[in-house]
């Protein structure tokens, strides 16, 4: 028997953890929240893919499999490009750090996609760092008619500028006047934000229509708010509680405080 112990298993990604809403409807955002780590805690990684509600850029595949007939209605593997040189978002990942990712998988789904029940996993990252999620449910409900009429204006222009996440940044015709959003409205996630990046006034009571999966993500946001209103003590308040409910949010507050905040770059450029 060798006396040279085993070399150490080169660090990598641990299983995938996802969080999904009780229900989505066809055509609309289908928004999952991703948490990566590493599968050694005291690890960091290098040259990991971004991503968020914008968009996916590759580094997320998909596989969906309708409920009860084994058969997948979509395949697509991870194809992330990690090369800085280039201009393309990457990002580290601390020893002991969580990452968490807002992504919307609805640029995945065929367009005549069925409503009813599924069962999906989650692809992420380069081939030598590849990790994949347990099998979770996604279950689609058919428009109603209301929802029908607005797909019908909105859809069009939505796949001419890349999906959902680039509608966020077109600014809405109308900046005078926020939008009324409701906790059951399909939209509300982009809707809100649109109207932060780009409305008049910041409104920020529009972060009461986001609850369930957003809710993290609109603790984060609010810090923003407050950052971007000038409010520093509430600011530092707000990060700081983030950090401490949302571990996987804390690059986001780590970005807040280097002046990297999406709010305030975006309706710095108007």
């Amino acid at each position: 028997m060798s006396d040279l112990a085993a070399e150490p298993a080169s660090p990598s990604l641990a299983s995938l953890e996802v969080e999904t809403a009780p229900e989505y409807v066809v055509g609309f955002p289908v928004h999952v929240a991703v948490t990566i780590r590493a599968d050694q805690p005291d690890a960091s990684l290098r040259l990991l893919p971004y991503a968020d509600f914008f968009k996916c850029a590759g580094a997320f595949g998909l596989t969906l499999i309708r409920a009860g007939s084994g058969q997948a209605v979509v395949s697509v593997q991870p194809r992330p490009v990690v090369d800085r040189s280039l201009g393309i978002a990457v990002f580290s990942l601390p020893p002991n750090q969580s990452r968490r990712m807002l992504i919307d998988l609805s640029a995945f789904l065929p367009a005549d996609l069925a409503p009813g029940d599924y069962q999906a996993t989650l692809a992420y990252g380069p081939p030598n760092m590849r990790a994949v999620s347990p099998a979770f449910a996604l279950r689609l409900r058919a428009p109603a008619r209301e929802e029908c009429a607005e797909l019908a204006a909105l859809l069009p222009g939505v796949r001419t500028i890349g999906g959902w996440g680039q509608w966020i940044l077109q600014p809405p015709s109308d900046r005078r006047d926020p939008p009324k959003v409701r906790k059951t409205d399909p939209l509300r996630f982009n809707r809100v934000l649109r109207w932060w990046l780009f409305g008049e006034r910041l409104e920020p009571s529009l972060v009461q229509a986001l609850d369930g999966i957003y809710a993290p993500e609109a603790d984060a946001l609010t810090a923003e708010l407050y950052q971007v209103a000038g409010d520093q003590t509430k600011f530092e308040q707000q990060a700081q509680a983030v950090r401490t409910r949302h571990h996987g949010l804390s690059w986001w507050m780590d970005d807040l405080a280097a002046g990297r905040g999406i709010i305030a770059f975006h309706r710095g450029q108007r």
